[in-house]
């Protein structure tokens, strides 16, 4: 066996960046971004007011009180989408103006109609100085010229969409849907609207768990589904999806990855002449995982079947690989503090079904759930995070451990 860590090396050196396309942003949301955006606009573009009011020479208003109020006299008016207007001299002047509407050369200020009286359509009464620049938006104050909008490898989410559309960018470079296709194999294995189950049978929760944890914008995923517990059968079927134009980016299994007498799946690869890259790492659950390459583009994940070992495979083996080909970086953990003391007594990297919640005094607390057996489902319902712990150790209550969220 090897460390999980070198598991992960191994699994992610030279992995190739899937292909790009570049598509409208219509599309775009939860799509990878496959390049680097900077704004090539400033943003607002023009000196705009903040609010509904009278654009005013903040000049006049410095004597300006309740006891002392000033009578300004409007000399025009401008709303939101007008052209730039020009004021002639005249002696304390204001511009009625609406929000987001050009602030009219010769105006430093904007002061909100609510706090005027209003004369008559020509002119106002105002009791209150005003700052320069007070109530108005000046360009490239939200957004400048060369301002980062989206780094390589991000998930395109709507305030992207919103940034994007309001730059006039919509054409964008995305990598494009990755393709897997997920099969398991099982004698024991029957369909899931199986009603009466025989002594010994399971209905397969495994490959339509895949296939609703791994559809996503960015993922066509496809359940082929079970297959008896033969070699060749399977054999073919990997072929077959091998040769395929095109060709999956990723084949998964589930079962027959262990050391019993029906555990073909090491021995199909090698028939196949796969590149085996490994086959069993030290983690609990999920120590018989098996991993490879068929081809430049193809990678194949062998997971145990119990539905735990499926779930640590695909959540620790399956999602680094696909954040690489990419181009995201590797998921960093949380760290939190232990509701409680465990003691590890063996050295294997252990997923924990865990929950995490944040405490009254703001600190984030981890609870271990019971029912770690990787047959055991029902924890899921609680379960928030994967704890992971390494070292063999008795771990104290309160102790800062590494946390994964979303399970």
């Amino acid at each position: 066996m090897i460390t999980y860590s070198d598991a992960l090396t191994l699994l992610l050196s030279n992995v190739p960046l899937v292909h790009t396309e570049i598509i409208h942003l219509n599309e775009v949301l939860g799509r990878v971004c496959a390049q680097t955006i900077y704004s090539h606009e400033a943003m607002p573009a023009f000196i705009n007011s903040a609010m509904d009011g009278f654009a005013v020479q903040t000049e006049n208003l410095k004597e300006c009180s309740p006891t002392n109020p000033v009578y300004l006299s409007v000399i025009g008016s401008v709303a939101a989408g007008d052209a730039p207007i020009s004021i002639s001299t005249h002696i304390n002047p204001a511009c009625e103006i609406m929000t987001g509407a050009v602030v009219p050369e010769g105006f430093d200020a904007v002061i909100p109609i609510e706090t005027v009286t209003v004369i008559d359509h020509e002119k106002i009464m105002v009791q209150q100085t005003l700052e320069p620049g007070q109530n108005i938006r000046y360009p490239g104050e939200d957004i400048q010229i060369n301002d980062l909008i989206l780094s390589q490898g991000t998930i395109i989410e709507p305030q992207h969409i919103m940034i994007l559309a309001s730059l006039g960018l919509t054409q964008i470079e995305v990598y494009r849907k990755i393709k897997i296709v997920i099969l398991s194999t099982g004698n024991e294995l029957v369909n899931i609207e199986t009603k009466n189950l025989a002594t010994g049978q399971i209905r397969n929760s495994n490959g339509i768990y895949l296939a609703h944890a791994l559809q996503t914008p960015n993922i066509q995923a496809e359940f082929l589904g079970s297959f008896s517990d033969d070699l060749n059968t399977v054999k073919n079927i990997i072929m077959q999806l091998q040769n395929g134009q095109p060709a999956p980016d990723l084949i998964i299994t589930t079962g027959a990855v262990s050391a019993g007498k029906w555990d073909f799946i090491p021995t199909l690869l090698s028939e196949i002449n796969a590149d085996i890259l490994f086959h069993k790492v030290a983690i609990r659950p999920g120590k018989p995982i098996l991993a490879a390459r068929l081809s430049e583009q193809t990678y194949f994940f062998g997971l145990p079947g119990n539905p735990i070992s499926t779930a640590v495979g695909l959540r620790f083996f399956v999602n680094p690989l696909l954040r690489s080909i990419q181009g995201q970086a590797l998921e960093k953990p949380l760290h939190a503090k232990l509701k409680d003391p465990i003691n590890k007594k063996h050295s294997l990297h252990t997923f924990y079904k865990a929950h995490s919640q944040i405490s009254p005094s703001g600190e984030l607390i981890v609870d271990i759930l019971s029912g770690q057996e990787s047959f055991k489902m029902k924890p899921l319902l609680t379960a928030n995070c994967w704890a992971a712990l390494s070292e063999a150790k008795e771990y104290q209550q309160h102790e800062l451990i590494e946390i994964y969220q979303d399970i």
